[in-house]
């Protein structure tokens, strides 16, 4: 599992959902520890009890390890501008193919 969290302390679990029923569950190939032994902020702290207790789940979670701020930066999408083709943008299969590119780019 990869995750891209800010600086901090953070602890995980996984939903799951199969028709009405609906459960958390864990990773055997990830650390687990118990809720309580993982320091939260108050708001996330609250927010972590209230699932556990809606689920009424009473197992471990997940405890990534400690991300510090140092170098901490979100990637951004890099998009590199081509320059526009050589040949006569309105012949018409060039035309077809440079707007098919642009459009292409603007769906991903």
């Amino acid at each position: 599992v990869r995750m891209l969290v800010p600086p901090g302390s953070h602890c995980h679990v996984f939903e799951s959902e199969q028709g009405d029923q609906q459960e958390l569950l864990t990773s055997k190939e990830e650390t687990e520890t118990d809720p309580v032994d993982v320091e939260l902020p108050a708001a996330s702290r609250e927010a972590l009890d209230r699932l556990l207790r809606q689920r009424r789940y009473m197992g471990p979670v997940h405890r990534l390890p400690d991300v510090d701020g140092e170098g901490f930066v979100i990637p951004d999408f890099v998009h590199k501008e081509e320059p526009p083709p050589e040949v006569d943008p309105w012949v018409e299969p060039a035309r077809q193919q440079y707007l098919r590119q642009c459009y292409d780019v603007d769906t991903e």
